[in-house]
């Protein structure tokens, strides 16, 4: 996204009226004017004078460049503003030779600096020039937009396309060949895998999408959650054999008030996680307990575990803990930013303790029998549980 022509006025507007109310009532009076239009706005505004000497700047662009108002000004623009821009030209130098309004790409300071895009125009009283005007956007959240973006791309194409694929060469094999009727169900019972897995994702992307906007399905009432992690266990015994599930929850626990279907959806994400990050297989802990308030739902792993820097942004969506966990065991990310977005929407909390090489365990905590407010919407076919989907659909980064 480029700076468009109104932000280059606004900044003109505001450094002209600095520099013209400055004449006229005095310096600071001036500096202060321009200083309250430019607080006003989104991205970073330096002011300069002809000598490209910062007369203010805005709060956005002091906190950006690492400096004070008050200190700033004075001071060189090339001191704040060193840097490369996209060609590997001098920044300050493509700044001070800009004789109309341009726009630049670079990056502030050295290679790992802060990507930027500035909008350079000069100021002008007449037909001299008094100054210049600099905008200042800050790109690193577009540029992890685009890199997330080209993630989330991959990701469903690659998690699309695998089942799809399976699905498509039994059902090729059913259609060509003689088989036998032992073989002809096998081959139809891999379709049904497949399409399930298919239909796993597309509702993992549906509900993602659902609790963003604040749509979820109708159903809000008492939820036993002894019972419901009872049952999701259950399914995941058949549908992951090489594992052992340790169940400790009675059904005697509390009731909670909330969606059964998001809780499933939840508890699923949470156990298909535990199974996808324990690959050579092993015994998974699931316990359901009551604390005061708060039912508390924790899955305990013995996999992959995970590094300490990776937690902070472990349920945020489309990210795994690098690139290659993504093709190693599959996944588009989602299922952790599912169960925090499903918390959230109970009043809930979620959470994670992890050491590298030796497991994880994450807490899903709820409130007992207190009222949420969830926005009905129409119901979606409710999903039709198979003791034959592979594993592969939760999500760690």
């Amino acid at each position: 996204m480029s700076v468009g022509l109104a932000m280059l006025v606004i900044a003109l507007a505001a450094a002209w009226t600095g520099l013209v109310v400055g004449r006229r009532r005095g310096r600071r009076a001036g500096l202060a004017q321009a200083g309250a239009l430019l607080d006003a706005m989104e991205d970073g505004i330096v002011v300069c004078d002809h000598d490209d000497a910062v007369l203010t700047m805005n709060a956005t662009a002091a906190a950006l460049l690492g400096t004070q108002i008050a200190a700033a000004r004075g001071m060189p623009v090339a001191t704040l503003l060193a840097g490369r821009d996209s060609n590997g030209a001098d920044l300050v130098r493509r700044i001070t030779e800009a004789a109309d309004a341009t726009t630049i790409d670079g990056t502030l300071g050295g290679h790992d600096g802060i990507p930027v895009r500035l909008a350079v125009a000069p100021v002008h009283d007449g037909s001299r020039p008094v100054g210049r005007a600099i905008v200042i956007r800050d790109m690193r959240e577009q540029r992890r937009l685009t890199r997330m973006r080209t993630e989330i791309l991959a990701n469903v194409g690659h998690e699309l396309r695998t089942p799809l694929t399976s699905a498509l060469g039994f059902a090729r094999l059913v259609q060509t060949r003689d088989l036998s009727p032992q073989k002809a169900q096998a081959f139809v019972g891999a379709i049904v895998d497949a399409c399930e897995k298919l239909e796993r994702v597309i509702d993992l992307l549906v509900d993602v999408a659902a609790v963003e906007s604040g749509k979820t399905p109708t159903g809000v009432g008492r939820v036993n959650v002894g019972r419901l992690v009872q049952a999701r266990v259950g399914k995941w015994q058949t549908r992951a054999p090489r594992h052992t599930f340790a169940l400790k929850a009675s059904d005697d626990l509390g009731a909670i008030i909330g969606n059964r279907t998001l809780l499933e959806h939840a508890v699923d994400e949470l156990l298909d996680n535990a199974v996808k990050f324990s690959p050579d297989a092993g015994t998974i802990d699931v316990t359901a307990s009551i604390d005061r308030d708060m039912v508390e739902i924790a899955v305990t792993d013995r996999g992959i575990g995970i590094a300490p820097d990776h937690v902070a942004s472990l349920f945020e969506e489309f990210t795994q803990v690098d690139a290659s966990a993504t093709r190693r065991f599959g996944g588009l990310g989602l299922g952790l930013a599912l169960v925090r977005r499903v918390a959230r929407t109970h009043d809930g909390t979620v959470d994670v303790e992890s050491t590298p090489g030796a497991g994880s365990t994450f807490r899903l905590r709820l409130p007992v029998v207190r009222s949420i407010v969830i926005e009905r919407t129409e119901p979606r076919p409710s999903r039709r549980p198979s003791a034959r989907v592979p594993v592969g659909q939760g999500s760690r980064p």
